[in-house]
């Protein structure tokens, strides 16, 4: 069969190629693999213009024209407490991760295998670590992440206060408003013995001296508590506990 897509829709020019590794949070001479014809790029030169305009004046919980929510301008820090010199806008996914709630191990998994969910594919960082790790070597490329605990709630990785504008702070503030799991669970007893918390989210951070575990932030609204941390997986003689995740991803400031 003759080829009938005409020669010129096979290139891209060199500016759209940056713009679009802008917006996927690539480095900007990163390669951005081309297809032919009409399934060059899911986005068109208009959205990608529209979102980098948008992301210049948003404010947390405006929904972005990629289908994104805007929570805020995030400077991370590494496990010593020192800033990587770097800034990002985080925008979040309008859904949790699908199929859940499920163990953190299962979460990492889930997140290493998606592809193309919401325009981009899933990193699977098994905890903050990793994740500064590749920000450091640029290795980081845009993906959907599971949230650091300073991005899910607003405390740094010993559970002090930051100033960053969480997951948890605008969980019912505009386009976030209804997107989360707030339903009250049966009882509010950490001991009980129900694996399934889909009120309660994952981060990746780690407590220093438990990486075994990962530290998580209950949503709903009655409980006396709202975060701490739990095993990441199954133990002998009784299952993990099972919950939801709210991918992010970072986009270099520019």
């Amino acid at each position: 069969m003759t080829n009938m897509i005409p020669k010129k829709a096979a290139a891209i020019s060199a500016d759209l190629l940056k713009d679009i590794a802008r917006l996927k949070g690539l480095p900007v001479g990163v390669v951005v693999p081309q297809q032919p014809g009409s399934a060059l790029y899911p986005v068109s030169a208009a959205l990608l213009k529209a979102q980098e305009t948008a992301l210049k004046n948003a404010e947390p919980g405006q929904e972005m024209p990629d289908g994104t929510i805007y929570l805020g301008k995030y400077s991370p820090t590494g496990l010593e407490g020192n800033s990587l010199g770097m800034e990002f806008n985080v925008v979040a996914a309008k859904e949790d991760l699908p199929e859940g709630p499920r163990t953190y191990v299962d979460t990492v998994q889930y997140m290493a295998e998606l592809k193309n969910w919401n325009g981009f594919d899933g990193a699977g960082y098994k905890n903050d670590k990793e994740l500064y790790n590749a920000l450091r070597k640029d290795a980081y490329n845009g993906q959907w992440i599971i949230p650091t605990f300073e991005i899910l709630r607003g405390k740094d990785e010993e559970r002090k206060d930051t100033t960053f504008n969480s997951l948890f702070a605008y969980r019912n503030t505009e386009a976030f408003k209804g997107t989360f799991k707030i339903a009250a669970r049966r009882n509010n007893d950490d001991d009980n013995d129900e694996p399934n918390l889909p009120d309660s989210y994952w981060s990746s951070t780690e407590p220093r001296d438990a990486p075994y575990g990962a530290f998580f932030v209950t949503f709903s609204d009655d409980h006396d508590w709202n975060d701490g941390w739990l095993y990441k997986d199954d133990r002998p003689g009784r299952a993990g506990r099972r919950l939801s995740c709210r991918p992010v991803r970072l986009v270099p400031c520019t």
